[in-house]
């Protein structure tokens, strides 16, 4: 059944994002299943968009920027590998720096399976973690973890700094963060994190 272009669909983003596309077919088939109409069907699918207001915390870009901002709730491998594979696709003239932390009931492998995935794709990382997100971990154990991963993964020590909370780690992001370049944030909180995001970076908005 024919419902609607690939190219149609905002959330795909003109293709940079094709795991949407299989989101789109698993809606549309739940959405008949539901007997809603395939006018509504389409209808949904053609308005549906990555934004914070309609997917919080998903392929989420934040405009207004001299730098590419994306955020995104990626928090293990499986959901990272899809994600770097669509930032391939994105032209940046400076470099790519990848802000991130994940929670702290997980097994050590989490860590390096995590890490592995993202180390060979940016230049700058800064780990930090979460005080409600640390799920017994001791204060920094998580971050030391992050980091004792991506430099098994072959990342130098000096391309990673180490954070406490949203507020430390994107007050360090900002100060590194050049024109040009493409900030990935990973694991935040959207609805708490985007204050703190404004009034770090209000000095670097075009």
């Amino acid at each position: 059944v024919s419902l609607i272009p690939v190219a149609h669909l905002p959330s795909c983003q003109n293709g940079l994002f094709p795991q949407n596309i299989a989101n789109a077919m698993a809606a549309a088939a739940l959405a008949e299943g539901l007997s809603i109409s395939r006018a509504d069907i389409q209808r949904g699918l053609g308005t549906f968009e990555n934004s914070i207001e309609m997917s919080p915390g998903k392929f989420n870009f934040i405009d207004g920027y001299s730098q590419t901002i994306l955020i995104d709730n990626a928090a293990q491998a499986p959901a990272c590998e899809p994600l770097v594979d669509s930032l391939k696709k994105v032209r940046v003239s400076g470099r790519r720096i990848c802000m991130f932390h994940t929670a702290g009931n997980r097994p050590d492998w989490h860590y390096a399976e995590m890490t592995e995935v993202l180390a060979p794709h940016f230049d700058h990382f800064i780990c930090y973690e979460v005080e409600c997100y640390r799920r017994e971990r001791v204060p920094g154990e998580i971050s030391n973890l992050l980091e004792a991963g991506l430099i098994k993964a072959g990342v130098s020590q000096g391309s990673i700094d180490l954070a406490q909370g949203y507020e430390e780690a994107t007050r360090k992001l900002s100060q590194i963060a050049g024109r040009g370049d493409l900030l990935v944030i990973l694991m935040a909180n959207i609805h708490q994190y985007l204050p703190v995001f404004r009034e770090n970076f209000s000095s670097l908005r075009e």
